[in-house]
């Protein structure tokens, strides 16, 4: 079974980000491009950091507990 997905960084969602109201670019990257890939979820340690996020964020525990 494969769930992770590594994404290439598109151009548009450089910009995109570069003019996004996110105070963390790299933040506002892993989002849109998330959104840009229809992913599932974001995984991360960090889920404070993406409360602008529409796709849903979890940690790795969280993840792990839906499974």
């Amino acid at each position: 079974m494969s769930f992770v997905t590594v994404c290439d960084l598109q151009a548009d969602v450089v910009i995109k980000s570069l003019d996004s109201d996110w105070q963390d670019y790299e933040d506002s990257v892993q989002s849109m491009t998330a959104m840009d890939t229809f992913a599932d979820c974001i995984v991360t340690r960090n889920k404070k950091d993406f409360r602008k996020s529409v796709i849903p964020v979890y940690t790795i525990d969280e993840l792990m507990s839906l499974m």
